[in-house]
């Protein structure tokens, strides 16, 4: 605490995150103020106002934007109510009508946000409820159209048109090396490439793909040495049009979370220096923090704002330890004799301790928000980050070469397409090594004890930033490493022993408003019934489960649905499973090798249109064919899976009428009105789940 007071930036910073904290544990998520705009979001038709707040988000099929609404009109009026708040829009298709800074009218439904599809999913309304959208727009095609466009005066107009000449120069590229490229330099998610991402992810270098920090870092290395070497600028100039540089940069790659934190800290190290001032990192972040802050509270409880924060802060606190390894050692004669053996072996190892305290700072994070880690990233960026720093600058010199015009442009191109794809095959084999996506569905009091133990090596290696090395550490020291190792045994434990138990009480899942997809649990495996699609079985089924720890035992398809695709994404997960199809189904055209190429996989077809499930006493049954037989009850429950309209009077499904029925149709109303009384329908918003003879 003395030392917070002798800093009152950084005590400052601490005081507003912990009212920040406070206020968000008294009164949940952010509500919308009275007049906001998701009043109306009641799926109404109607044409919304207002302004672009952000880069248009291209995505497979669709662009999305953030809009700060204007007016408002119902499709049965014909002039505009004012209205406030903010408005996520979604528009078919790649859409280019409409960009950063633009006024525009966007005709389509106005609807409300929707929670997760099921326990561990995505959950749309608290990630934008954080920042105060509280409503969803689905455009119709061509429904955009441009009101007022965005002045050339504005330094928006010059982000804008730099971004769109990006992508043009990209155009020269591969589908693949495009996304690659594009999310490299300007921080565009990659979209379209399933396999792409996955690669990334697993070998956890999938920042290089979007907004970070890195780049800043990357952009004012390249900005130096054009200035000294190529513009023979002096080290003052540079340095002074080095700060709107970064300040550009930051919103030419979307002006997000990470890449704002390192502009503003590289920014303001810069002015500190030119007025003869050099400020501590960790006073740099916390001016970062503080400015973000100010601007949007909301970004606090964002996973990207607190991943860029801890790694940097990681970095800050452990690196001055590792120099003054590298200086102890240095010191006694245990470095090679040739200079650039030397200047080779602490450069490397000087990016190992980057990789490994930037990974193990983000550890915590990326157990409680993504339920996995990479072991094994910080190998992968070993290799990977600086194999990026060379291919952003081919891509901004691929840039040069289309703005201006000049001859060349062409040669440039293959180094460029190469660097992005070698990239990839970095992160594939990155993907591939022991330890690369290692699943941790932990519990709250397990994230918590990694985070404590994390956060004393942290406490510890800052306390050695200038501690002389010696032959002999004193008593102090040792008592340091006493209590951190102490604190990692303590978590070792406590993970170890408050493991969260696997989901036995038999459970229903129902994910969204329109998919069929059934989990049944039986013990720590489950029986999975007619998933829907890919998008389904990776964004939805396999966070719950993951949750819930349990595993994919069989796979039971009673209709048509998208077989490989589906197979591949389980199996992907769940190796080893047993597929179960109904006889028909897929017209016997279906060798399991050229689907599933594992040897353990199971492939069986059944001819029988009805078929149950026994999980802990209870019997489930599901349907096919809402025409087969009945069988004997009793039931926990029964599932339709329709593929006509019915046929069944109402009598026939009385007989079983005293049993709970649990309908899951594609009838929509006609289901509700023929069978009113037996049926319970899923709730539409989020997910419903039926665990051990209760709703939740």
């Amino acid at each position: 605490m003395p030392y917070l007071f002798r800093r009152p930036l950084l005590a400052g910073v601490l005081f507003f995150i912990g009212f920040l904290v406070v206020r968000r544990w008294v009164s949940g998520l952010p509500r919308p103020a009275p007049g906001d705009l998701s009043f109306f979001a009641d799926g109404r038709e109607g044409v919304l106002r207002g302004r672009v707040a952000g880069p248009a988000a291209r995505r497979r099929g669709f662009t999305s934007y953030r809009i700060v609404a204007s007016e408002w009109r119902e499709a049965s009026s014909e002039s505009f109510a004012p209205v406030r708040g903010e408005a996520a829009v979604t528009v078919p298709g790649r859409s280019t009508w409409a960009d950063w800074g633009d006024e525009a009218d966007f005709s389509g439904r106005l609807k409300p946000l929707r929670g997760p599809s099921a326990p561990g999913a995505y959950d749309e309304r608290s990630a934008l409820g954080n920042r105060g959208v509280f409503c969803r727009l689905t455009a119709r095609p061509n429904g955009v159209e441009i009101v007022r466009p965005t002045g050339r005066a504005s330094p928006l107009w010059w982000v804008v048109q730099a971004r769109r000449r990006f992508f043009r120069a990209f155009k020269r590229l591969s589908p693949e090396a495009r996304t690659i490229a594009a999310g490299l330099v300007l921080g565009e998610r990659p979209s379209g490439f399933p396999a792409l991402k996955e690669d990334f992810r697993r070998s956890g270098t999938i920042h290089l793909l979007v907004a970070s920090g890195i780049k800043v870092a990357f952009v004012l290395a390249l900005w130096w040495f054009l200035a000294r070497w190529a513009f023979f600028l002096s080290r003052r100039t540079a340095l002074v049009i080095g700060i709107p540089l970064v300040l550009f940069y930051a919103f030419l790659a979307g002006a997000d979370a990470p890449v704002l934190r390192a502009a503003i800290m590289a920014a303001a190290g810069i002015a500190g220096f030119l007025l003869g001032r050099v400020d501590r990192a960790l006073h740099l972040i916390g001016f970062a923090a503080l400015v973000l802050l100010v601007l949007a509270p909301g970004e606090l409880f964002q996973a990207g704002f607190q991943m860029s924060f801890a790694a940097t802060l990681g970095l800050i606190l452990g690196m001055p330890a590792v120099e003054t390894g590298l200086r102890w050692s240095a010191r006694r004669s245990f470095w090679p004799r040739p200079p650039w053996v030397r200047g080779l072996l602490s450069g490397s190892m000087r990016l190992f301790a980057l990789s490994f305290l930037s990974q193990l700072a983000l550890s915590p994070l990326l157990v409680f928000y993504f339920r996995r880690v990479s072991v094994a990233g910080f190998v992968a960026n070993l290799i990977a980050v600086p194999w990026a720093s060379v291919g952003l600058y081919l891509c901004v010199g691929l840039f040069a070469f289309d703005f201006t015009g000049l001859p060349g442009a062409g040669l440039w191109v293959w180094p460029t397409e190469k660097s992005m794809l070698d990239l990839w095959r970095m992160a594939a084999w990155g993907g591939r090594l022991p330890g690369a996506d290692v699943p941790t569905p932990w519990t709250p009091l397990q994230v918590g004890a990694l985070a404590a133990a994390v956060a004393a090596t942290f406490g510890v290696l800052y306390t050695l930033r200038t501690v002389e090395a010696e032959e002999d550490p004193p008593p102090v020291g040792r008592r340091r490493y006493a209590v951190l190792a102490g604190a990692w045994i303590a978590a070792a434990l406590v993970i170890a022993l408050f493991r969260p138990k696997p989901l036995r009480e038999p459970s229903i899942l129902w994910v969204g408003d329109r998919s069929d997809a059934v989990v049944v649990a039986t013990g720590g495996s489950v029986t999975l019934i007619d998933p829907d699609s890919p998008e389904q079985v990776r964004g939805t089924l396999i966070p719950f489960l993951r949750e819930a720890r349990v595993r994919v035992a069989r796979v039971i398809f009673s209709f048509p649905p998208k077989g490989p695709e589906v197979l591949r994404a389980v199996h992907e997960e769940f190796p080893g499973i047993e597929v179960r199809c109904m006889e028909g189904s897929f017209g016997l055209r279906w060798p399991v090798e050229e689907v599933l190429r594992d040897p353990g996989v199971v492939w069986r077809r059944e001819t029988l249109a009805a078929f149950s499930v026994e999980a802990g006493g209870r019997r489930f049954l599901f349907l096919s064919d809402p025409r087969s037989a009945v069988p004997d009850g009793p039931w926990e429950a029964v599932s339709f899976h329709p593929k006509g309209p019915i046929r069944r009077s109402e009598s026939r499904l009385e007989s079983v009428a005293a049993q709970r029925w649990i309908l899951r149709g594609r009838g929509g109303s006609v289901w509700d009105e023929k069978l009113g009384g037996v049926v319970q329908r899923p709730a539409r918003d989020g997910f419903s789940l039926w665990r051990g003879g209760r709703w939740s």
